[in-house]
Protein backbone atom coordinates (compact mmCIF):
# COMPACT_ATOMS: atom_id res chain seq x y z
CA UNK A 1 0.00 0.00 0.00
CA UNK A 2 1.06 3.47 -1.26
CA UNK A 3 1.41 6.41 0.89
CA UNK A 4 2.17 9.00 -1.28
CA UNK A 5 0.15 11.87 -2.20
CA UNK A 6 0.42 13.54 -5.51
CA UNK A 7 -0.54 16.11 -7.78
CA UNK A 8 -1.23 15.71 -11.30
CA UNK A 9 -0.73 19.14 -13.03
CA UNK A 10 -2.19 20.14 -16.85
CA UNK A 11 -2.33 23.25 -18.58
CA UNK A 12 -5.52 24.73 -21.01
CA UNK A 13 -4.23 26.71 -23.32
CA UNK A 14 -4.83 28.49 -26.72
CA UNK A 15 -1.86 29.32 -28.60
CA UNK A 16 -3.05 32.24 -31.78
CA UNK A 17 -6.86 31.63 -31.03
CA UNK A 18 -6.50 28.09 -31.82
CA UNK A 19 -8.96 25.40 -30.27
CA UNK A 20 -7.19 25.11 -26.79
CA UNK A 21 -5.64 21.82 -26.02
CA UNK A 22 -4.56 20.04 -22.56
CA UNK A 23 -0.94 19.83 -21.83
CA UNK A 24 0.21 17.47 -19.09
CA UNK A 25 3.30 19.00 -17.31
CA UNK A 26 4.21 16.85 -14.67
CA UNK A 27 3.07 14.70 -11.56
CA UNK A 28 3.95 16.19 -8.61
CA UNK A 29 4.57 14.12 -5.50
CA UNK A 30 3.88 16.43 -2.74
CA UNK A 31 5.63 16.79 0.47
CA UNK A 32 2.82 17.84 2.74
CA UNK A 33 -0.99 17.95 1.97
CA UNK A 34 -1.70 21.58 3.77
CA UNK A 35 -3.05 24.33 1.15
CA UNK A 36 0.23 26.30 1.68
CA UNK A 37 2.49 23.65 0.21
CA UNK A 38 0.15 22.42 -2.24
CA UNK A 39 0.20 26.24 -3.79
CA UNK A 40 3.61 26.73 -3.24
CA UNK A 41 4.53 23.20 -4.69
CA UNK A 42 2.14 24.19 -7.96
CA UNK A 43 3.87 27.47 -8.35
CA UNK A 44 7.17 26.10 -8.11
CA UNK A 45 6.11 23.47 -11.10
CA UNK A 46 4.54 25.94 -13.34
CA UNK A 47 7.76 28.03 -12.64
CA UNK A 48 10.04 25.07 -13.83
CA UNK A 49 8.12 24.88 -16.96
CA UNK A 50 8.80 28.46 -17.34
CA UNK A 51 6.00 30.25 -16.35
CA UNK A 52 6.96 33.34 -14.26
CA UNK A 53 5.56 35.37 -12.04
CA UNK A 54 4.60 38.35 -14.47
CA UNK A 55 3.14 36.19 -16.88
CA UNK A 56 1.03 34.06 -14.35
CA UNK A 57 -0.35 37.41 -13.04
CA UNK A 58 -1.42 38.21 -16.24
CA UNK A 59 -2.57 35.08 -18.07
CA UNK A 60 -3.40 32.72 -15.26
CA UNK A 61 -7.34 32.47 -15.67
CA UNK A 62 -8.30 29.62 -13.56
CA UNK A 63 -7.86 27.01 -10.71
CA UNK A 64 -9.87 23.82 -11.53
CA UNK A 65 -10.07 20.99 -9.09
CA UNK A 66 -12.40 18.67 -7.06
CA UNK A 67 -14.40 20.04 -3.87
CA UNK A 68 -11.56 18.79 -1.53
CA UNK A 69 -11.76 21.39 1.21
CA UNK A 70 -7.78 21.66 1.23
CA UNK A 71 -8.28 23.05 -2.29
CA UNK A 72 -11.03 25.46 -2.17
CA UNK A 73 -11.74 26.30 1.09
CA UNK A 74 -12.81 29.82 1.36
CA UNK A 75 -10.75 31.21 3.89
CA UNK A 76 -7.64 29.03 3.35
CA UNK A 77 -7.81 26.90 0.68
CA UNK A 78 -5.45 26.22 -2.52
CA UNK A 79 -7.71 28.61 -4.44
CA UNK A 80 -7.79 31.16 -1.78
CA UNK A 81 -4.26 31.92 -1.91
CA UNK A 82 -3.98 32.04 -5.71
CA UNK A 83 -6.68 34.04 -5.89
CA UNK A 84 -4.41 36.50 -3.62
CA UNK A 85 -1.41 36.50 -5.61
CA UNK A 86 -2.71 35.98 -9.16
CA UNK A 87 -5.84 38.21 -8.96
CA UNK A 88 -7.55 37.07 -12.16
CA UNK A 89 -7.72 33.25 -11.28
CA UNK A 90 -11.52 32.19 -10.73
CA UNK A 91 -11.97 28.97 -9.28
CA UNK A 92 -13.66 26.06 -10.86
CA UNK A 93 -14.61 22.82 -9.00
CA UNK A 94 -14.44 20.47 -11.69
CA UNK A 95 -17.67 18.91 -13.35
CA UNK A 96 -16.66 15.50 -12.97
CA UNK A 97 -16.06 15.36 -9.72
CA UNK A 98 -19.05 17.39 -9.06
CA UNK A 99 -21.13 14.63 -10.49
CA UNK A 100 -19.32 12.69 -8.37
CA UNK A 101 -20.60 13.71 -5.43
CA UNK A 102 -24.31 14.14 -5.77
Amino acid sequence: MSTLSTMIVYVKSSISYEDPVFIFLELVELRLQTALNITNQLIECLNKSGFNDEFLKTNWISFVSDGASVLVGKKAGVAKLLKDKYPLIFNWHCLNHRLECQ
